[in-house]
């Protein structure tokens, strides 16, 4: 039986500030143009072989004014924006205290909260960080500033900040053909656009009046930004009396009329992620999906309902990830209970078992043929390979929760998992990144 893994992953700030005196000098080395993106969106993403990442989970309230700015000489900052240099088997080497060797500093900013991203796209890092705006110095959740660096760190640039106090900040990030647009849903229901190309960068009002709104999740990134049709919109829901209209709107062109993609449904259409060119929605709980591209047919996965409140049923679901790059559609992991245990099935083409346990799983992420999951009352991460039907554990710890309010916070790339929590002997309200590896030579096998 192999040992099981735990990576610390943690950097105190300030270590780092003192090297760069009054400019911000560029950094050496790093990833070629050409490199894949992955990850986009999370609190790490990958270029190649260099990782950039938030080392510290920050709530609004544990901040004050003036203490995220961007200013690399700051002496009390114990957060930021790294990157490192990944090694043979894509993980961090680290020294004697479990710092990662050779990490550098990207941006004095927090990039791990709430509302956080990390994208790269082209050759800059794009992210965002909370701000105090108009509130009396405060910081108060849902104003958020859109920023980005080149990827050697120079060339700090503010882009956009959302003035309005969101209860749910939502926006996407979208590379198309070498320009980024960055699509914000306003509190007040309107959808800004924003249009970024070298140092131009235009916002415009797209939309009004929206119920829901989703773009493409471009978690894999090419250095030209090349996408498919299927991916160059905005996908949005209106209601108007008692009927919902599904409609889609051109990110590249958003002057041209929209186009509509279900009219006048008496079932309520939930948006839930565009994902292996495909838009996936509920209509009254019942999952569907299709890319809506040359009369495409709508695809349901399972004729019961997918709602957590039920006692039994089917209780969530995971959109599998297609990791091969054929952008087909893999199916829905489903969890589902019936009084006193919990299955987990496939539908794609018709349903498949996949396994089962007395404790409620929680299906994380997929990549690569395997379903990542935690049980109820179990702080460890376990993996399943749908071919062998194995289970291993990954890991005895991987937090899922990181403030007072119990949020999920954690993040995954192809080789990665990511979490926050505390490091014995800080500041117990700083949450700092860990990394576990997901490759199977670490793993523990727990299939019995």
């Amino acid at each position: 039986m192999k040992k099981k893994l735990l990576v610390l992953f943690s950097i105190l700030l300030l270590c780092t500030v003192c090297l760069f005196g009054c400019g911000v000098s560029a950094l050496s080395g790093g990833p070629k143009l050409e490199d894949i993106v992955y990850g986009n969106g999370g609190f790490s993403v990958v270029k190649g072989d260099y990782l950039y990442f938030s080392n510290a989970y920050f709530d609004y309230n544990n901040l004050t004014e003036g203490e995220n700015k961007h200013d690399f000489n700051s002496p009390r900052k114990v957060y930021g924006i790294f990157r490192v240099k990944l090694n043979e088997n894509k993980m961090v080497d680290l020294d004697e205290e479990g710092v990662p060797v050779g990490a550098e500093l990207m941006v004095p900013q927090v990039g791990a909260y709430e509302y956080s991203g990390l994208y790269i796209c082209g050759n800059y890092l794009y992210y965002t960080t909370p701000f105090t705006g108009n509130k009396s110095g405060q910081y108060v959740k849902g104003l958020v500033s859109f920023e980005r660096v080149n990827l050697d760190r120079t060339g700090h640039k503010v882009l956009y900040k959302v003035e309005d106090e969101f209860t749910n900040c939502k926006y996407f990030v979208n590379y198309i053909n070498g320009i980024t647009y960055i699509t914000i849903l306003n509190a007040n229901s309107n959808v800004t656009l924003l249009t970024i190309q070298g140092e131009n960068v235009q916002n415009k009002t797209v939309l009004t009046n929206v119920s829901e709104v989703i773009c493409p999740s471009q978690n894999a990134v090419n250095n030209n930004g090349s996408v498919e049709n299927s991916s160059k919109f905005i996908y949005y829901t209106v209601k108007e009396g008692n009927y919902y209209n599904l409609k889609r709107k051109s990110i590249v062109n958003p002057s041209e009329a929209d186009e509509i993609l279900i009219s006048a449904s008496s079932e309520q259409i939930n948006l839930v992620e565009f994902k292996n060119d495909r838009l996936y929605f509920k209509q009254n709980n019942i999952l569907k999906s299709s890319s809506f591209e040359n009369n495409a047919q709508i695809k349901t996965y399972t004729n019961q309902e997918i709602n957590s409140e039920n006692e039994n049923g089917i209780k969530s679901f995971y959109i599998l990830n297609d990791t091969n790059g054929t952008k087909l559609d893999r199916g829905v992991a489903c969890v589902s209970y019936d009084g006193s245990t919990y299955y987990v099935n496939v539908y794609n083409n018709g349903s498949e078992f996949m396994f089962s346990n007395s404790n409620q799983i929680n299906i994380l992420y997929s990549a690569n043929n395997c379903l990542y999951y935690k049980l109820a009352d179990d702080e460890a991460l376990y993996s399943f390979n749908m071919s062998s039907k194995q289970s291993l554990k990954i890991c005895n710890n991987f937090e899922t929760s990181v403030d007072d309010n119990n949020n999920s916070v954690f993040d995954f790339d192809e080789d990665h998992g990511f979490y926050f929590n505390t490091v014995e002997g800080s500041n117990n309200n700083i949450k700092y990144l860990h990394m576990a590896n997901l490759n199977g030579f670490s793993y523990e096998d727990e299939s019995g």
